[in-house]
């Protein structure tokens, strides 16, 4: 399942935390180096991970 489709299935206002988490995410990523135009996909690729590994799925690791 995707990162978006667990917090849609939340029963409180999702937008807030999802956006929270996003943010904090590009923060961090910018803070370490990471490109503008590579936020996206980092974002991406660690919320998934971190989906994927609160849900038991085996990791293989972050793609860079």
């Amino acid at each position: 399942m995707h990162f978006d489709d667990i917090f849609s299935d939340a029963s409180s206002s999702p937008e807030t935390g999802k956006t929270f988490l996003r943010h904090a995410l590009r923060v961090w990523a910018r803070e370490n180096g990471v490109a503008d135009d590579q936020l996206p996909g980092v974002v991406h690729n660690i919320l998934d991970f971190a989906v994927g590994s609160l849900r038991g799925q085996p990791q293989q690791g972050l793609n860079a």
